[in-house]
């Protein structure tokens, strides 16, 4: 069976091991599989196969991505159809996109919903988010590594940015696990009394700093505004952009995780399937039409 597999979107950790789990079970030659990428000079349509060869060859020299990814700006309607007949594709797998949008119904395929932010519909968890939760607490904890030995005299706010525009685990679960504030949506008069409560209770307890996790939709330059008019602190913004999110080396549970997602793709490839796409719900991989 010749299959197409394209990477829409962004690069999360964990689909480096997931592509390298289907090449290596496919030793056999069972299936042919094709990379679907962009040209990056031309804009065309590329394909490759992704075969032993191409896996000793990125082991050697050391290449991040066996397969780069297809900007999403790039997809248009009937383009995973038009794709697979041009191509002769069997069937396609589509790894990041969910297909609400461009799901016509022609062609076999099977979605790998990918996601740093954990919010996928139907799914506990998702590939790239452990790895991308791990990347943003590892770089606020360097930061109070820091903080610890600095001494000041008025409290110090490290207002920092994570991606993201709308309310998700990624900053909700960041600011859990570094003790931390989070600021979800726009906060009223209230809300920042609130918060300055809490800054100068902790500064009495001696700890000099607070940790107040936002992201891209909440302006930094409001809230360091809005807090100057009720505490006088030693306000710093960091940002954590998404690309410190897509590392190239995933957690032990987004390799367990690209592990299973891979088992299941070859499953799917194997039998004979329907359209649909894989979930994950209590560590387990879930088919859903």
């Amino acid at each position: 069976m010749k299959v197409g597999i394209i990477n829409i979107g962004s690069f999360t950790s964990g689909v480096n091991q997931l592509l390298r789990t289907i090449i290596s079970r496919n030793t056999e030659q069972k299936h042919t599989f094709i990379g679907i990428e962009i040209d990056r000079e031309n804009r065309e349509v590329a394909l490759k196969e992704l075969e032993l060869e191409l896996l000793k060859k990125s082991e050697k020299f050391g290449e991040e991505q066996l397969l780069h990814i297809y900007p999403s700006t790039e997809i248009e309607n009937n383009f995973y159809s038009d794709i697979a007949t041009s191509s002769s594709f069997d069937a396609i797998v589509i790894i990041g996109d969910d297909g609400s949008d461009r799901y016509d119904g022609k062609a076999k395929r099977l979605y790998v919903p990918t996601s740093i932010y954990n919010d996928i519909p139907g799914s506990t968890l998702s590939l790239g988010y452990d790895s991308a939760l791990n990347s943003v607490v590892t770089s606020i904890l360097q930061i109070k590594d820091t903080a610890k030995s600095m001494i000041y005299e008025k409290p110090r706010v490290f207002c920092v940015q994570v991606p993201g525009t709308s309310p998700n685990s990624l900053l909700s679960d960041s600011a859990l696990a570094v003790s931390g504030m989070s600021i979800i949506n726009e906060m009223n008069d209230d809300n920042y009394l609130d918060l300055k409560r809490i800054i100068e209770t902790k500064y009495a307890k001696n700890e000099t700093y607070s940790f107040l996790l936002i992201n891209e939709a909440i302006n930094p330059e409001v809230v360091k505004e809005k807090l100057s008019h009720l505490i006088d602190t030693d306000f710093k913004l960091v940002k954590i952009d998404e690309a410190q999110c897509l590392g190239p080396y995933p957690t032990a549970i987004d390799r367990v995780l690209s592990v299973k997602l891979a088992n299941h793709i070859f499953d799917w490839v194997d039998s004979i399937h329907e359209s649909g796409r894989l979930l994950v719900k209590e560590q387990q991989i879930i088919f859903s039409k």
